[in-house]
């Protein structure tokens, strides 16, 4: 299947799902700077949250992770008046749980109080 195929045959993001999880080499480009990357197809964070993908590249600094959370590409991501729609909004504040789960794991193993979190303006 092509990519504009798959978009034009998607009526929600199981299709999308399936195309980029056998082709992976595609979300190449999403992931950070670094020695080579792996792409890791709906892996699990904690025991209730699953990305449909996770992103990862060997830095000097240690692992960058990206992770990604598709959606149907046919529903509009704003509203009219320039709002998030209900499936964007479910789908940052999906996001948002995922970064709550990955801060308090990381400040739980690491001991650490406080965990900066980096988020690119654009």
């Amino acid at each position: 299947m092509t990519a504009s195929g798959c978009l034009a045959d998607a009526i929600d993001e199981r299709l999308l799902q399936r195309f980029f999880a056998s082709a992976p080499v595609l979300l190449g480009p999403l992931a950070p700077p670094g020695r080579g990357y792996c792409c890791l197809d709906s892996p699990r964070l904690g025991a209730e949250f699953v990305p449909d993908f996770l992103l990862a590249s060997a830095t000097s600094a240690g692992f960058r992770w990206i992770a990604i959370e598709l959606e149907c590409p046919t529903v509009k991501a704003l509203t009219k008046a320039g709002l998030p729609a209900r499936k964007l909004a479910d789908a940052l504040g999906q996001i948002r749980d995922w970064r709550t789960l990955l801060e308090f794991q990381f400040n739980r193993r690491s001991g650490m109080t406080e965990l900066k979190v980096f988020m690119p303006s654009s």
